[in-house]
């Protein structure tokens, strides 16, 4: 049949409107206008493309039956749960059905669905129907029962009466009768010849005369299906109209999820719809702004997923890299042309222009870190402490000398030192009259007011630099300068052993220059190049 009607260029806009949507991920609707009688039982359901399989068993592939009216319907929105009234009724001079077996497995297969709100009339008499849906808002009605098709009458429900008997109710009557309750969305048709029409009128079965009654969509079983068939139609078609998806979305899912090779039970519901887009139900505009988000998401995926990545790596080389990883390696790829790092190592400088009668200088960026003091004397410091990014501590006045001695032997002319008193001062003051303050966020000292989250030294860098780009010049680490008199030399700035107040430019402690302290460390000076 796929041959018969997809031909030449219909084949062809079919398969480009395929593949478009397939690229764009969106769904793709073939709505068949039967407007010729004969073609309404024709199977419409079972149409096979050769390239892709069943049309109807392919989720973003909606096979619907589409009845055109001029009047618009509107999607009904509705706040969860979405109610479902099921109607049973089983005549008693009829064949028997074992309704309380299908109950069962409607209620077995909609346990899960949270939004879905499920509501009983059995043995319904067509007054009683009257009366429930007068009582309560019902938004889906279910039938279970019988049906049937006659010349004249065309497409009937059976109904029961009060003394058990049938109570046929004409499509036409039960289209008129639903119309008094436009909350109603959806008719779910489970009983026989409930989809057929005849040879003259497309709308004498009973799904078509409810279509064309104002009833936005119908559900209609063409046969009768197993019991498992049964659960995973409904367990599917429910849940995703519970998302308050599109209608023809839900029954090809439902048909998805029932399809099997050695069985033609998934061809059985048949849609008829009025609804050019499938939606009977509206979502607000919260949930709207949370569909798109999921779909920008879904779409998005691999960026949130690399982008949350570097977040917990940003996260990761806060907490553990800092501590192993020597900014200078960074840092050093911005030093001024004057001020350049000597061959083989990697050491940031910032140079400093103070008031005469100093002279201008290169000063480090960071105090000594523990890596580049291995890398430099090609061994471990004394002190040293898991972390190549943390300062090196336990180093004499005296030790420093043998350091710069090999800076100097890589870049002769540098004249790599420390600095003396005004000039740390100076560069640690950034040229500024009035001293800056240490606080958490910008030294390592002994605070119990306010934790700082280091109880040692902390790796350089971590807090906030001074106006000029050094770091660390309050706390953490005392520093060598070259001031001082006979055994004695002078360290500067505190360390994390001394309270905030301690912290700052103007603190110096005059100590022995061949002590090796467990705060202490140093920074490098060098001459500018000319």
């Amino acid at each position: 049949m796929f041959e018969a009607v997809f031909v030449k260029e219909v084949l062809v806009f079919w398969r480009t409107g395929l593949r478009k949507a397939e690229q764009a991920g969106r769904d793709l609707r073939l709505r068949l206008r039967l407007d010729s009688p004969e073609l309404w039982d024709w199977p419409w359901e079972f149409l096979n493309d050769p390239k892709h399989g069943f049309l109807a068993t392919v989720p973003s592939t909606f096979v619907v039956r589409y009845i055109e009216m001029s009047e618009r319907i509107r999607p009904l929105r509705v706040r969860p749960p979405i109610r479902v009234l099921v109607v049973a009724a089983c005549p008693a001079k009829f064949s028997p059905i074992s309704i309380k077996e299908e109950l069962a497995d409607l209620d077995r297969s909609l346990a899960e669905l949270k939004h879905v709100e499920l509501d009983r009339l059995e043995g319904a008499t067509l007054d009683g129907l009257r009366r429930k849906l007068q009582e309560q808002t019902f938004h889906i009605l279910h039938f279970i029962g019988h049906g049937a098709f006659h010349a004249s009458r065309g497409g009937v429900v059976l109904l029961e009466r009060e003394n058990g008997e049938e109570e046929p109710v004409g499509a036409q009557d039960l289209s008129v009768f639903l119309q008094a309750h436009p909350q109603l969305r959806l008719v779910v048709l489970n009983i026989c010849q409930g989809g057929k029409g005849d040879d003259s009128d497309p709308f004498a079965g009973v799904a078509q005369s409810l279509v064309k009654g104002r009833i936005p969509a119908v559900v209609a079983m063409r046969s009768a299906v197993t019991d498992r068939a049964a659960v995973l139609f409904s367990r599917h078609f429910y849940n995703s109209l519970s998302r308050r998806e599109p209608v023809d979305r839900a029954v090809s899912k439902a048909r998805h999820a029932m399809f099997r090779q050695d069985s033609a039970e998934w061809g059985s519901p048949v849609l008829a719809m009025r609804s050019p887009d499938g939606r009977i139900f509206d979502l607000f505009w919260w949930e709207v702004l949370w569909d798109r988000l999921e779909r920008i998401a879904i779409e998005w995926k691999r960026w949130l997923i690399a982008l949350i990545l570097l977040v917990l790596l940003v996260v990761a080389f806060r907490l553990v890299g800092r501590r192993w990883f020597d900014p200078n390696l960074v840092f050093a790829l911005r030093n001024p042309s004057e001020c350049p790092s000597p061959p083989g190592f990697s050491i940031a400088f910032v140079k400093v222009t103070p008031d005469p009668p100093l002279r201008p200088f290169c000063i480090g960026r960071f105090e000594v870190t523990q890596h580049l003091w291995t890398k430099v004397m090609g061994k471990k410091p004394p002190g040293w402490r898991h972390g190549g990014g943390l300062p090196v501590v336990r180093i004499s006045w005296e030790e420093t000398a043998p350091f710069f001695a090999i800076l100097e032997k890589r870049d002769p002319g540098g004249r790599f030192r420390l600095p003396i008193g005004a000039e740390w001062e100076f560069a640690a003051r950034a040229g500024e009259k009035s001293p800056p303050e240490a606080s958490s966020w910008t030294a390592n000292c002994s605070n119990k007011e306010e934790n700082d989250g280091y109880e040692a030294t902390a790796p350089v860098g971590l807090y906030l630099p001074n106006d000029l780009g050094l770091f660390d010049t309050l706390g953490n680490v005392a520093e060598w300068v070259d001031d001082g008199t006979g055994t004695k030399k002078v360290r500067r700035g505190g360390s994390y052993k001394n309270v905030p107040r301690n912290c700052s430019v103007t603190f110096q402690s005059l100590v022995k220059l061949d002590t090796p302290y467990p705060d202490t460390g140093f920074r490098i000076v060098r001459e500018p190049v000319r």
